[in-house]
């Protein structure tokens, strides 16, 4: 059986230091600011390390998500994994000291799908979906992390 692979990498400027904006996804209840389908986060009972599994809570069922933390480097790249045998998404930030304080931030997803029908009738609707979510949740942590520098003062 055929997989198929699709990818895309959205990017942006956060007025804020990578260390900053790090800290903030690595803390990844943060996704309750930032992710459109998430509304809950399970905390791990170790905390966010690598190999730590937990699941998030969506608006709807299909939108229930398990994850399992591949990297947390500092202040550089976090990267998860969803998904279950049949169909697996990889996730990542990669952060880049840009001018003046500012973190360039890249969010890239990679969807792996097995067989091309699960991808015709499962899995191609969500890649078409996965671009625009991305982008925007990159402008949803741009503006959380931004509006916490400002009130941190």
């Amino acid at each position: 059986m055929a997989r198929r692979t699709w990818q895309d990498e959205q990017l942006i400027e956060v007025d804020a230091p990578p260390d900053a904006v790090y800290r903030y996804l690595a803390d990844f209840g943060s996704q309750v600011d930032w992710s459109e389908r998430v509304v809950d986060v399970e905390r791990p009972a170790a905390g966010f390390v690598v190999g730590a599994t937990f699941t998030t809570a969506g608006r709807t069922p299909e939108d229930h998500r398990r994850l399992r933390i591949t990297a947390l480097q500092s202040p550089m790249r976090i990267a998860w994994q969803a998904g279950e045998s049949r169909s697996r998404e990889d996730w990542e930030f990669l952060l880049l000291p840009a001018s003046k304080g500012r973190t360039s931030l890249a969010r890239r997803v990679t969807v792996e799908s097995g067989g091309r029908l699960r991808w015709l009738l499962v899995e191609k609707r969500r890649a078409e979906r996965l671009a625009a979510e991305n982008r925007a949740g990159l402008e949803r942590i741009k503006l959380a992390v931004e509006a916490s520098l400002r009130a941190a003062g």
